[in-house]
């Protein structure tokens, strides 16, 4: 955890206290904070900021971390970014998911891939609670980021499409043209990934007639969850490049 995650009830809210048992115990065990200490902290839906320690308390029913806020809370500006991709195995959903927030993606798109497990729709790891902690966790890694990703569900892959942007990239092996031979700019991009067993060719098609540019980002077969985060840095990289 780099930074704390904190959300205020109302804007002039200076003044936090800190609860949950697994913070609590990263704050007291790992950084072991003390009274005065500054901790880096993101504000969810707000920016970016540092809070000061006021009170640590400890014993039954009393156990909390008390914070106040330190100077303002500088905004975030986060570059659209959507990832479609087929749903997977649970385990790599959860890196995925977790990581790719910390990366940069603003909008999940999950569908279920022709190769995709149905099953895999229903898993744990797609339920509110455990997506929620899943995005915080990704989000407390990062300086950037600090609006929640939005994650939608579809059945198929056409549902998809009406919800993405136009500038659009089909991460593909057949393909010969790399990200560094395309104008990415500071639009919002989708970037579409298969499942662990790939795309088929019908999907591949519906892509393309769809305005997604076949990308080839290795010359591998990579894992889904390393193919996601290889073509993120690739993407943040360019990006940054052309500012």
């Amino acid at each position: 955890m780099n930074r704390l995650i904190l959300k205020r009830s109302h804007s002039s809210q200076t003044q936090f206290s800190v609860r949950d048992e697994d913070v609590l115990s990263h704050l007291k065990g790992t950084l072991k904070v003390s009274l005065s200490d500054t901790l880096k902290a993101t504000f969810l839906d707000e920016g970016l900021g540092e809070v000061r320690v006021l009170a640590i308390h400890e014993g039954e029913g009393s156990n909390s971390i008390e914070l106040q806020l330190e100077g303002e809370i500088t905004p975030t500006l986060p570059k659209p970014l959507h990832l479609l991709i087929g749903v997977s195995r649970p385990p790599t959903m959860k890196k995925v998911i977790e990581h790719a927030t910390s990366m940069g993606v603003t909008h999940f798109h999950f569908f279920k891939a022709e190769l995709s497990e149905k099953s895999y729709l229903q898993s744990k790891t797609l339920e509110a609670a455990n997506l929620s902690k899943l995005l915080s966790l990704g989000i407390s890694q990062s300086a950037q980021i600090s609006d929640l990703p939005v994650i939608d569900f579809y059945s198929s892959l056409s549902q998809a499409f009406q919800s993405l942007p136009e500038k659009r990239f089909l991460l593909s092996l057949k393909a010969s043209r790399k990200f560094s031979q395309v104008q990415l700019g500071k639009d919002s991009i989708a970037l579409a990934i298969g499942p662990e067993r790939g795309w088929t060719s019908a999907e591949e098609d519906l892509l393309e007639k769809n305005n997604f540019i076949p990308i080839k980002i290795s010359s591998h077969t990579l894992r889904v969850e390393i193919a996601t985060f290889s073509a993120l840095g690739q993407v943040e990289m360019l990006r940054d490049h052309g500012e």
